[in-house]
């Protein structure tokens, strides 16, 4: 359970014999609740400036598509042009009160059309400061971004949470390290799980996670008692299997339908993108073209960057494991459930298999975050140079009507010879 806010499920279960924790449990408890109020904080920003910047890219776009095709590069009007049209408004509007008829009428028709030459000249400059403010946006948002790293923070403090929250469980079910077979004489569980925590957070500490401030987690017994799941022993395997098997199996096939639903919209955007091009450079709109193809760059970086189909596949996966754990356990007769072997198989494997999937929507998602800031890098210097992409917009519009001029030139030849042959 690595890409999301903490399973709310686990909220409102307890076992049936619950016993009030120790001072080491809650606070096990305290610091998985801090870890993953971080990391739900850090995903929210990730999200937001990622978000922002693909939407400002497109208007970018946009802007510059609108401005080479209805307005044009240069300025409409110069500045003595403009003095001289607000000038000419201002007496043609004083002389309107001694005119009527046809006369006031061609005076208003005069002053409306130059009205409409300013306007058209303040759309130009409008546009011409979005051009320039646009790319300058979302190079900072870049900067900000990869400076201040809110993703992988995001996936350093997600994945501190859920080893703090396996611990717990193998705390609570005296299984894995905590079984009295893997402790020694000296150490116990409480000082197993004081260790753990520690070997978590110094490992946390000596990343990232540790350059920016940490919210705190603020203690009540209202706050305590929504942590995850209610603190105490798990005496027997069906108990595990309610609080912590079947809500991890519930969670993974929720969030697999989700995430399927949004690949296939989002795949669907992608195609749909790419389609409109090529039905607008069939109809001689290519101008165009780089409008539609911003809007499939844009959704291919948002599945990128939230490694979606890696995700849906990873997490197919773990669903079908527990599932298959759980079918093993429940094939075992009534007397090998009682085994305090098999209960501490059970919830060995299960943590594992949670781990593994941990591990790797880790590495997934930390290979993802370093592709889109090297990309987001290389991008931010392009967005600088805001006449780049205008350049390029004049270039590709003079291409298209060079070919048109050489399409009408083929056919008007093509004509001719038809002709000739018919003489």
């Amino acid at each position: 359970m690595a890409d999301t806010d903490t399973n709310a499920n686990e909220a409102s279960t307890s076992s049936p014999e619950e016993t009030h924790p120790t001072d080491i449990v809650l606070q096990a408890r305290r610091v998985f609740a801090e870890y993953d109020l971080n990391a739900i904080l850090h995903q929210r920003i990730f999200n937001r400036r990622q978000s922002l910047i693909l939407i400002l890219g497109v208007v970018a776009v946009l802007l510059a598509l609108s401005q080479t095709e209805f307005i044009g590069t240069e300025p409409p009007l110069t500045p003595e042009r403009v003095e001289s049209l607000n000038a000419s408004i201002q007496e043609a509007e004083a002389s309107l009160a001694g005119l009527s008829g046809s006369a006031r009428e061609t005076v208003q028709a005069e002053i409306n059309e130059q009205k409409g030459q300013l306007r058209l000249h303040a759309y130009y400059n409008w546009m011409r400061y979005g051009i320039i403010i646009v790319p300058i946006l979302i190079s900072i948002l870049i900067a900000v971004s990869n400076k201040l790293k809110a993703g992988s923070k995001w996936i350093l403090l997600r994945s501190a949470a859920e080893s703090v929250k396996r611990e717990i469980f193998l705390y609570r079910t005296s299984a894995g390290l905590y079984h009295p077979s893997a402790l020694k004489k000296d150490i116990t569980k409480d000082i197993r799980l004081a260790d753990q925590l520690k070997t978590i957070s110094d490992r946390l500490m000596k990343t990232v996670a540790n350059e920016a401030g940490i919210e705190r987690y603020k203690p009540s017994k209202e706050a305590d008692d929504a942590i995850f799941v209610k603190p105490g022993t798990i005496a027997t395997a069906s108990e595990y299997i309610n609080v912590r098997l079947d809500d991890q199996i519930e969670f993974f096939s929720t969030r697999t339908d989700n995430m399927g639903l949004r690949l296939k919209y989002l795949q669907w955007l992608i195609y749909i993108s790419g389609g409109v091009g090529t039905f607008l450079a069939a109809i001689g709109l290519e101008i165009w073209v780089a409008l539609t193809t911003a809007l499939g760059t844009a959704f291919v970086t948002y599945l990128e960057y939230r490694q979606t189909e890696n995700t849906l596949l990873l997490y197919n996966q773990v669903s079908s494991e527990l599932r298959n754990l759980k079918n093993w356990w429940l094939a075992l007769s009534p007397t090998e459930r009682e085994s305090d072997i098999n209960k501490n198989l059970l919830v060995q494997q299960s943590e594992d298999i949670l781990m593994n999937e941990q591990a790797g929507w880790v590495k997934n998602m930390t290979d993802a975050m370093a592709q889109l800031q090297a990309k987001q890098e290389k991008e931010k210097e392009d967005q600088l140079d805001h006449n780049a992409l205008l350049k390029q917009i004049k270039q590709l519009k003079e291409d298209t009507k060079a070919k048109k001029q050489a399409t009408e030139k083929l056919m008007q030849e093509m004509k001719s010879l038809l002709e000739d042959e018919d003489g």
